[in-house]
């Protein structure tokens, strides 16, 4: 299914990152998803992505200016007249993506994903590294510049409307956004508009060209679950082989998050270029990450407040799918996820209730250690769950740690002691020393 293509490509894409970047920590792909940050910043850059610029987004966006009064409506006029003609010399100057060129692409990152997987992935020897990269050379020559995929043709009085896919969307954001931004200053001059927010770089990709993340039917498209996913990766390989628990966890995340409500609509009608076909094809195939045009706060505020409110434990015991998992309780699996070793945000939450628990502090990082917990329950009174032994001192050193085991657990998702000794596993002391002495 598109999801589990998407997961197996996102690890691979990872690894492989981490592999090019250092030769210090061996050829286990476990020791080397360590160093690769699974937060949504390195998806952006490694994933695939597929951009919709559509005039209806880009209009309200543009309306919504004029009814705050940022900007004059001549200055919208001017500036629909601006994206019109970025969105052409994008369309023209860039090559089609076709159903030849899609089926190329897909060919060679199944090649990189299957090279990745052969004996099992556990490490990755010379041989496969430069197997991998034959494919990584072959993928940037199909990728020289963004493709086109569909194209509407916009006027005077109507927005374009341009889907194009590129190797990553911090790649193509950039791309698109500097277009955008040079023809906006070159008809603003044109106009004599002089003291317009439009000039603004900061105030154009916040307020009318801010990218947000989206979904296309059912595939995987988001940094933010993917990264949840392969944090649980040991626990989902014996999920079964038809892969529903990740459908029905994925369409959750998708429902819960928000995302489900920004979607991103195939295209009907005439075009100039392009194929819906081809778009279904690049939908469908959970290759690539996709994002539009979002309104600011929707984007940054309120989908994101959701997002950081989802987790996975919380998804897995609402939706009674722990004889799926084949664990007996939330705490066997939050257990099993703790000891997956490609999974650095888990444990740096994870640490920073430990941390407070000892010192008696209130960490200014504790509010967003929710990864593990019920986020209805107040943080406050979950870090009440956890009792530190009175012998406990200021000057508490590394060596003590064993004693920890004597802390008592009434009511937290995961015991102290488990919890310690997977942060020992990552080699996380060192960080932990600092902070305590």
């Amino acid at each position: 299914m598109a999801f589990t293509r998407a997961l197996d490509l996102a690890t691979a894409l990872q690894a492989y990152e981490a592999r090019q970047k250092t030769d210090t920590v061996g050829n286990n792909v476990d020791r080397l998803l360590q160093y690769t940050n699974l937060r949504k910043g390195s998806f952006d850059k490694l994933f695939p992505a597929l951009f919709s610029l559509h005039g209806l987004d880009l209009k309200e966006a543009l309306d919504k200016a004029i009814k705050n009064k940022d900007i004059t409506k001549n200055a919208a006029e001017v500036a629909t007249v601006a994206i019109n003609k970025a969105m052409e010399e994008m369309a023209t100057e860039w090559p089609e993506l076709d159903r030849k060129t899609f089926r190329a692409i897909d060919r060679q990152l199944q090649g990189f994903v299957d090279a990745f997987n052969e004996g099992g992935a556990d490490n990755i020897s010379k041989n496969k590294v430069n197997e991998m990269s034959a494919y990584m050379e072959s993928l940037k020559e199909l990728f020289k510049t963004p493709l086109v995929v569909t194209y509407f043709r916009g006027d005077q009085t109507r927005v374009a409307s341009l889907k194009v896919a590129f190797n990553s969307f911090n790649n193509l954001r950039d791309q698109v956004n500097r277009r955008i931004k040079k023809f906006i200053d070159e008809e603003l001059t044109a106009n004599r508009i002089t003291n317009s927010k439009l000039k603004d770089q900061n105030y154009l990709t916040t307020k009318i060209i801010n990218w947000g993340h989206t979904t296309a039917d059912d595939s995987i498209i988001s940094g933010k679950i993917l990264a949840e996913l392969m944090s649980a990766k040991n626990a989902l390989k014996q999920v079964d082989n038809q892969g529903e628990a990740f459908k029905i966890i994925v369409n959750d995340f998708l429902e819960k998050t928000g995302q489900e409500k920004t979607t991103i609509k195939l295209s009907t009608g005439d075009l100039t270029k392009g194929s819906t076909e081809v778009l279904q094809l690049i939908i469908s195939s959970g290759l690539f990450q996709t994002a539009l045009i979002q309104n600011r706060r929707e984007n940054q505020q309120d989908l994101a407040s959701l997002e950081r409110k989802w987790n996975l434990l919380d998804a897995v015991d609402r939706l009674k799918l722990l004889d799926t998992f084949k664990v007996n309780s939330i705490r066997d699996l939050a257990n099993l996820l703790l000891k997956v070793k490609s999974s650095p945000s888990v444990l740096d939450n994870m640490q920073i209730i430990i941390i407070d628990a000892i010192t008696n502090k209130k960490s200014k990082s504790t509010k967003k250690s929710t990864v593990l917990l019920n986020s209805t329950t107040p943080v406050k009174k979950r870090r009440k769950s956890i009792k530190i032994i009175k012998k406990t001192t200021p000057n508490l050193r590394i060596d003590t740690m064993s004693k920890l085991s004597q802390v008592e657990d009434e009511t937290s998702l995961l015991s102290l002691q488990g919890l310690m000794n997977s942060i020992a596993e990552q080699a996380k002391i060192t960080r932990l020393r600092a902070i305590l002495v």
